[in-house]
């Protein structure tokens, strides 16, 4: 079982003889088979902290450990063997193409008289086929969008095949269906492979459905911790509520908190529509908490084979047949008048 560790570690950078910490006090423990988020808000420190790890910048303070053994210590070759990063800086590389990019992968284990051989290829494909890049691998990177730019050099450093894999914000640039799709591979190499993967992330969401561990970096200090130890101890709402934000444990998300306007008494038929009708009246400021004496009443009905909204206001009766007629009826009559 591989251990990567730190010990009191202070991070931050040099500029003309200044030292400018950026994070204080980080210990962690890492081993093989987990998937790990480094949360926190912009500006915390979570690429310094990657950059770090990686050994793009050293250390202010403390240690870091790969199996007892201090990471410093490690010629480059030998760490490029143990640790493959994957940042959000553009690649730049004229016409090279696709293929060409995840041969650099391989060079950790190449010397001046070693080529790419059978067994380069095969992983190469391997890789490709998981990452959904292989219709991309004759293509010059410049011909290519920004996010499958990414889903590239996310699998050159799978081609790497290195026991530690680092990921500055491994979704950015990525739509929402290879969004999900990058997550829940890291995850599966995480615990098929026996890797560590450490990522760091926006999308607190994501994370906290998919990591094992949370590494939270916040004003008050540094957290570790399960997704569910972090939010039971209070300490992810901390981080990130305040007066407009609110935690939801059921979504797992952070929402802007809604001032009700206005109580009204919603039901009828058919739970999803009752569902997504209150969610889209939560948008606008309306609570719907079944208030038999609410003025204005919101039934969900069938009328002719068609899902349609019949608003009783006072002695009024309304039909609304989509949930944006809805909306705008509300909008219009009801809340800029209240």
């Amino acid at each position: 079982m591989n251990v990567f560790r730190t010990e009191k570690l202070s991070i931050g950078y040099k500029i003309n003889n200044k030292i400018t910490k950026v994070f204080n006090d980080i210990s962690f423990k890492a081993i093989s088979g987990e998937l790990i988020a480094i949360a926190g808000k912009n500006g915390i420190g979570k690429s310094t902290l990657l950059k770090t790890l990686a050994r793009f910048q050293k250390p202010i303070n403390g240690e870091i450990y790969f199996n007892d053994n201090n990471y410093l210590k490690f010629n480059n070759n030998e760490w490029a063997r143990i640790a493959s990063i994957v940042t959000t800086a553009s690649f730049k590389a004229g016409l090279i193409n696709v293929m060409e990019v995840l041969y650099l992968g391989r060079y950790p284990y190449k010397n001046i008289y070693t080529k790419i051989n059978s067994h380069d290829i095969e992983l190469i494909s391997k890789i490709s086929e998981l990452t959904n890049i292989k219709h991309l691998l004759q293509k010059p990177m410049n011909q290519i969008s920004d996010g499958e730019q990414q889903r590239v050099m996310i699998a050159r450093a799978l081609v790497q095949n290195t026991p530690v894999l680092l990921l500055d914000e491994p979704t950015a640039y990525l739509d929402l269906t290879n969004r999900y799709s990058i997550i829940d591979l890291l995850a599966k190499l995480a615990r098929e492979q026996n890797k560590i993967i450490i990522f760091s992330t926006h999308e607190l969401t994501t994370a906290l459905n998919e990591a094992d561990k949370i590494w939270l970096m916040s004003e008050n200090g540094f957290y570790e911790g399960t997704p569910e130890e972090l939010i039971l101890k209070g300490i992810l709402n901390r981080a990130f509520e305040n007066e407009n934000i609110k935690f939801d444990k059921e979504s797992l998300s952070f929402k802007i908190i809604k001032h009700s306007k206005l109580n009204i008494e919603l039901n009828g038929c058919c739970d999803d529509y009752i569902f997504w009708t209150k969610k889209a009246l939560q948008r606008i400021g309306i609570e719907c908490k079944n208030d038999k004496m609410a003025e204005i009443k919101i039934e969900i009905i069938k009328n002719n084979d068609e899902i349609c909204w019949k608003i009783l206001n006072k002695s009024e009766i309304f039909l609304f047949y989509s949930i944006y007629d809805l909306i705008l009826f509300f909008k219009n009559n009801i809340i800029n008048n209240i």
